[in-house]
């Protein structure tokens, strides 16, 4: 492993990640799978004006996938390593299919649906 040591060249401290607050990321899931497709259309819009392409990698849909994933896990399923590759995919599936059906609901309604048929079994 190789480290490298420099001296700091600015007055202000140096970025560190940050931490996530776990019951932060709880209650941010259970919003999630509140939302109707028209809170998550909202919510998608506003990111992609902000984010552009990079709105895949933003709060909201990564901590939806999460929560999928988790669900997953907790019914016997150990699907972490596909459920990543195919949530770009099946994000604008969800997308176009919530756009359609504004008043269905988000996460049990159209994003699950589409990530069972992206990760089957």
């Amino acid at each position: 492993m190789k480290v490298e040591l420099r001296s700091s060249t600015g007055a202000e401290p140096k970025p560190v990640a940050a931490k996530p607050d776990p019951q932060l990321a709880d209650k941010e899931k259970a919003r999630i799978r509140k939302m109707t497709c028209k809170d998550f259309i909202w919510e998608w819009d506003l990111l992609r004006d902000a984010a552009g392409d990079g709105v895949y990698t933003e709060f909201m849909p990564r901590l939806a996938i999460s929560a999928y994933a988790q669900m997953r896990s907790e019914a016997g399923d150990i699907v972490d390593a596909k459920v990543w590759p195919a949530s770009k995919k099946a994000l604008k599936q969800t997308v176009d299919q919530c756009r359609n059906g504004p008043t269905a609901p988000f996460f049990d309604g159209v994003f699950k649906t589409v990530m069972d048929e992206a990760v089957p079994k």
